[in-house]
């Protein structure tokens, strides 16, 4: 575990040392949230959807006047996405992607339908707040 709380294996690949509790913990979590906002290298490295796949807890939300699964956002730079990743093939809730305009057209094209894409200006975004 790195200090920002980033969990991975020597290789980057999807770390299997989760249980059932935890499990149900992290859908409980996602429950309680409006989004969930995670960057691009961790869609990619743990092929996530970012849903809520617990059908009582998408009762309770739709019960209290929410949507049924929270937003999903994905935060990347360079715009590096694989249309084929669960993240894109999840339709439960809206997914928004931010990128910069170094986001090329191609790959643009080939995940425009697939969510919500914000393009910002800039060289690189930041995840930090300025005032």
């Amino acid at each position: 575990m790195t200090v920002d709380g980033k969990i991975s294996t020597r290789s980057f690949s999807p770390s299997l040392f989760t249980s059932p509790a935890d499990k149900a913990r992290l859908q409980e979590i996602r429950a309680e949230a409006d989004g969930i906002l995670v960057g691009r290298g961790t869609v990619a490295a743990d092929s996530m959807s970012l849903g809520l796949s617990r059908k009582d807890l998408q009762a309770q939300r739709t019960a209290a006047g929410k949507s049924p699964a929270p937003v999903r956002a994905i935060v990347s730079n360079s715009g590096r996405f694989d249309p084929r990743w669960k993240v894109f093939t999840n339709t439960q809730s809206p997914l928004v992607v931010f990128s910069t305009t170094q986001m090329t057209t191609a790959s643009r094209a080939k995940v425009a339908g697939l969510c919500d894409l914000r393009l910002f200006e800039k060289p690189r975004l930041s995840l930090f707040l300025y005032s």
